[in-house]
């Protein structure tokens, strides 16, 4: 019996020594592939790492543009001539300025707007004589919308130093018509309006005329949209009165201020929330059919009466019901008030 028991005890000692050596192999082999795949994703972390930042905000540089009309135009650094601080307020003269260190000559009248990509934004309009290009400025400055509706025009301007304004045409109009004024350039605030259907929100629109040397006329533009008018046949800038007249057969064509955003999609709401997007963007999309709506009765607004005159007969009563700032006048006086007079 002792005998026979020790190749059984030689067995089970073996099995045991076996076991352990296996156990050893198998744990050696677990911590080294911990081990690998450790110093693996130390690598990969590392590669991560230095290809996630092979750049930083460090690497942006100034930006200088020049807008007018449909044009914008990068500026160049310029090396000559001595250089002055940008002043703070929104119109400026030509001249060599310096932003970030850098001088650009800002010769040529316009928008200019001043960037340092995610940090800095601000923009300056450049006046000397160039209406055309000092309107075109205001356009690009404007986007249709309403967050901005509720600043004075001096909160307008604070804001258009670093900023697009989002307002609606009764606030474009009234602030571009303040700074055409303090800049001695004859304007005025005009309107359209309806005698279809009306509703809450689509019964009329707000504009501006300037009276322009080059043809000898007041001209109509519309800072809202980014346009003027001017007759199909002869080339000839239109009048409020002129276009509207043109409006019912179209007999027109829209010439652009700026390549500006027209519509704010996001922002544009009524006071509980509603959004105009859809609405506006069907507009924008058929402006000319819109423009036939709420142009159809021209009305000019009179600085000494604080009212808004027309000369729709037909609709006088229907007209003047709308607003008490409204009031009816005969076509000839009306004529001869607005047209016709070197006021």
């Amino acid at each position: 019996m002792h005998k026979k028991s020790k190749p059984v005890l030689l067995v089970f000692v073996s099995f045991f020594i076996i076991s352990i050596a296996m156990n050893i192999i198998i744990s050696a082999k677990f911590d080294l592939f911990h081990i690998f795949s450790y110093r693996i994703c130390r690598l990969f972390n590392a590669s991560t790492k230095s290809l996630s930042k092979p750049y930083s905000e460090k690497d942006n540089k100034p930006i200088v543009y020049h807008l007018k009309n449909s044009s914008v135009q990068k500026i160049d650094q310029y090396f000559g001539g001595d250089s002055q601080e940008i002043p703070n307020h929104l119109i400026i003269q030509p001249g060599i300025y310096n932003f970030l260190g850098k001088n650009y000559f800002l010769k040529n009248e316009g928008l200019y707007r001043f960037l340092l990509p995610a940090k800095i934004n601000a923009q300056r309009i450049v006046y000397q004589n160039d209406i055309d290009a000092l309107l075109s400025a205001m356009s690009w400055i404007a986007t249709h919308g309403n967050s901005d509706d509720k600043k004075s025009k001096l909160e307008l301007s604070d804001k258009a130093l670093h900023s697009k304004l989002f307002i609606t045409c009764g606030s474009i109009s009234s602030w571009a018509n303040h700074l055409l004024t303090t800049l001695n350039v004859k304007s005025r605030l005009v309107a359209g309006m309806t005698v279809d259907e009306w509703n809450t929100y689509n019964n009329g629109h707000r504009l501006i005329e300037v009276w322009r040397d080059k043809w000898n006329k007041w001209v109509l533009y519309d800072l809202d949209n980014n346009s003027y008018f001017v007759d199909n046949v002869a080339g000839v800038p239109l009048s409020l009165i002129e276009f509207s007249q043109a409006v019912s057969n179209k007999n027109y064509e829209i010439i652009d201020l700026s390549s500006a955003t027209r519509l704010d999609v996001s922002g544009f709401s009524s006071s509980h929330g509603y959004k105009f997007s859809f609405f506006s963007e069907a507009v924008n999309a058929n402006i000319s059919d819109w423009y036939a709506r709420v142009m159809q009765v021209p009305l000019i607004y009179d600085e000494l009466e604080k009212k808004y005159i027309f000369s729709n007969e037909k609709h006088k009563t229907r007209i003047e019901s709308y607003q008490a700032s409204y009031k009816f006048v005969e076509k000839t006086v009306f004529i001869n008030r607005f047209y016709n007079s070197n006021d």
